[in-house]
């Protein structure tokens, strides 16, 4: 099980870090145990970049980061929806619903920032099911959806090989494929400066 409410940054300061935060635009990572051998400084090297470990969606709505000038975030990478699958039991369904509440939430807290929402590890069919899902509700949304089909063999569109170090975490091979697809959306133009979050309130 994942610890829960932990912080890190790209220098190994605490959210209190106010010199630093103030020079830069804050990229907020949300994440599971999957984002933690992410090497933050590579992913927008002119940002600063605060990592904060949560388990599900719900502990991610519940336990929302504290940053000294809430402004300043301009991108919010979601890692997360393993756990309600795999630990919780969560249907696909269900998983949509609480991702929405959360970005319903970060987005109250965190008006200035984009939307990213990185799909499953691509493990089962059930997995895909989920990322579907997810895929819809960045449509919905307008939030970047940052899709893990680069995992999977484009012959048989099962998992690739080699890329995770147990069955439901990522290998450092299988990290860096995700922080190249993280960065790709990060420095992408889509969805910003969009409103809809807002507005569907």
């Amino acid at each position: 099980r994942d610890a829960p409410a932990k912080t890190s940054s790209t220098n190994g300061a605490t959210n209190a870090n106010k010199n630093r935060s103030k020079q830069k635009p804050i990229v907020l990572l949300v994440t599971d145990s999957n984002g933690r051998g992410l090497n933050l400084r590579q992913l927008k090297p002119e940002a600063f970049v605060i990592r904060e470990d949560r388990y599900t969606a719900k502990e991610a709505t519940e336990n929302i980061p504290k940053i000294d000038d809430p402004t300043s975030v301009t991108e919010i990478v979601f890692n997360i929806g393993l756990n309600d699958f795999c630990v919780k039991g969560h249907s696909a369904g269900r998983i949509q619903e609480d991702v929405l509440q959360m970005q319903f939430a970060y987005k109250d807290h965190f008006p200035n920032a984009r939307h990213h929402i990185t799909s499953l590890p691509p493990l089962a069919n059930s997995h895909i099911k989920i990322n579907r899902c997810l895929q819809q509700l960045c449509s919905f949304t307008q939030s970047n959806f940052v899709s893990t089909k680069v995992f999977c063999d484009r012959a048989s569109g099962k998992l690739r090989s080699g890329l995770m170090r147990d069955h439901i975490h990522y290998n450092d091979h299988g990290t860096r494929i995700l922080a190249k697809e993280l960065k790709k959306s990060l420095y992408s133009l889509a969805n910003i400066g969009n409103n809809q979050l807002q507005q569907m309130r």
